[in-house]
């Protein structure tokens, strides 16, 4: 059972009696609720060593097995209503894309510009804006007269993401400016795991949108980023994934 969903799962057992010719049949019908069991795969073994010893884990460049990178997206906006900004972004998921519900999505973002004051002024991490989406989608059989809103995807954005810069503003190799953060979803302990039934199905999927930030008027105000992860019910063996975002550390 979904919110907002215009259809639905149920389970039942049904035990029916027949009496016989000229008797009235009877049905007994007991719902009950179903879940599966999904295991993630295990994360790298450097990761593995970070959750073990409560240690930073490492990124992309460090652990390069560890990470699924998407291609680098390139953005354009003007400041202060005038002035015209040009930087890219690069977004790095841990591998592999399948999280447990309750615990956590690793993620590493890095921001380059030719310009420092854009990436030290115009971006702290408050103003990047990266949810955990949801997609539900029921697509009844083409031969049936159905209720167009019935084939009709459902999106739902959730867990917002939380960032922090790894390393400060650097002069990279090729003469640009890098800006390196990490970040999480925490997801809830509560979250539907990913779902195919027939045409029913519930997705997830890792989305980033234009930044947030004060006297910024991006390009466009489409989604940048959109990776499908898949949340499982079970955490996969090994040591627990862990929380890093420093308001948690500091409890």
């Amino acid at each position: 059972m979904e919110r907002h969903a215009r259809a639905s799962i149920q389970y039942e057992v049904i035990a029916r009696f027949s009496r016989g010719l000229l008797k009235t049949d009877h049905r007994i019908i007991t719902p009950f609720i179903y879940v599966p069991i999904i295991h993630p795969g295990l994360p790298s073994r450097l990761r593995q060593v970070a959750y073990e010893g409560n240690t930073t884990i490492p990124g992309p460049i460090a652990d390069p097995q560890g990470w699924h990178t998407l291609a680098p997206v390139q953005i354009q906006g003007k400041l202060f209503n005038r002035q015209t900004v040009n930087f890219s972004c690069t977004l790095s998921l841990a591998l592999p894309l399948s999280y447990a519900r309750g615990s956590v999505i690793p993620l590493h973002l890095v921001i380059q510009s030719d310009d420092v004051q854009t990436l030290e002024s115009l971006f702290p991490p408050r103003a990047i804006i990266c949810r955990l989406r949801r997609t539900l989608r029921y697509h009844p059989e083409e031969n049936k007269a159905v209720d167009p809103k019935l084939r009709k995807d459902e999106f739902e954005h959730s867990e917002l993401a939380t960032w922090w810069p790894l390393v400060e503003s650097s002069r990279s190799e090729k003469g640009t400016f890098k800006r390196t953060l990490s970040g999480e979803i925490v997801l809830s302990p509560d979250l539907m795991p990913t779902t195919f039934i027939g045409r029913f199905q519930l997705e997830y999927s890792v989305v980033l949108f234009p930044f947030d930030a004060n006297n910024f008027q991006p390009g466009s105000n489409n989604m940048l980023v959109d990776c499908a992860v898949e949340i499982a019910t079970n955490l996969p063996p090994g040591p627990r994934p862990r929380i890093y975002r420093p308001e948690y550390q500091s409890v």
